[in-house]
């Protein structure tokens, strides 16, 4: 799911931005 050679700390930064847009999508409801 990942792209190859992502070190750890892009991937949790990714995860985390797509977090907080996910609260805020829901927020807007």
């Amino acid at each position: 799911m990942f792209e190859k050679g992502l070190p750890n700390a892009e991937i949790a930064r990714r995860l985390g931005v797509a977090r907080q847009s996910v609260c805020r999508w829901h927020k807007a409801w």
